[in-house]
Parts: structure tokens; sequence; C-alpha cells
């Protein structure tokens, strides 16, 4: 039996409705960077960011694009119109997380 919808050690299938929910909220700061990011890269529309820890104890993470797929492997949620893509091995570390960036580093918060 799982306790959580965030333990890591569940299996990835299931119901793709299982996998949708906003895991971690981005501050402004992080949309402006984000938005600035993604601008340059000169990504399409449709796709999302990637939130990955990096270091679980400075609470830095990596930020990166990639497109949504609904496998059962990541939490699919939205952030301030931004779509944002959590490994549902990472969601429980920083689920109800602020993602802000400040000095050149991300970094997650709790809320």
């Amino acid at each position: 039996m799982v306790d959580s919808a965030f333990t890591a050690s569940s299996p990835a299938g299931g119901s793709a409705l299982d996998h949708f929910g906003n895991v971690v909220t981005l501050s402004d700061a992080a949309v402006v960077e984000i938005s600035q990011r993604h601008a340059q890269g000169g990504y399409e529309h449709d796709v999302a960011v990637r939130v990955e820890i990096e270091d679980e104890h400075q609470r830095t993470c990596r930020i990166g694009f990639d497109y949504p797929e609904a496998d059962g492997r990541d939490w699919i949620g939205d952030s301030k119109g931004i779509t944002i893509l959590v490994d549902r091995r990472d969601a429980s570390s920083i689920h109800g997380s602020t993602i802000q960036y400040e000095d050149g580093i991300f970094r997650w918060s709790p809320s």
C-alpha cells in the first residue's frame, strides 16, 4: 500500500490523472528568469519547465525545458501560466515549495 501519492517507490503506472497537480509554485523572479531563458533558447510555445533537485541540502535546483508527457514519470502542474514538470522521485522533497531565483541560482523554499 502506498501511503502518499509522492512516494518515490510507487509505480509509475496508473491513471494519467494521478500525475497532474501543482507540486511547486514559481516566484515572480523565477518567472522572469525562466521567461528570458525560454526566449533566448528559441523554444516552442508548448515546451514545459522541468524542475530537478540539484543539491537537496542547499535546496538548489536546475531548471530546464522539456515536453510534457502523461507517462507517469512526472507530475505535471502549472504556476503563473507556466507548465511545470517534476520527476516523481523529486516530488516528495519539494512538494509545496516555491522556486525562487536570486543571485543566479534557483532554490526552493517551503511555502
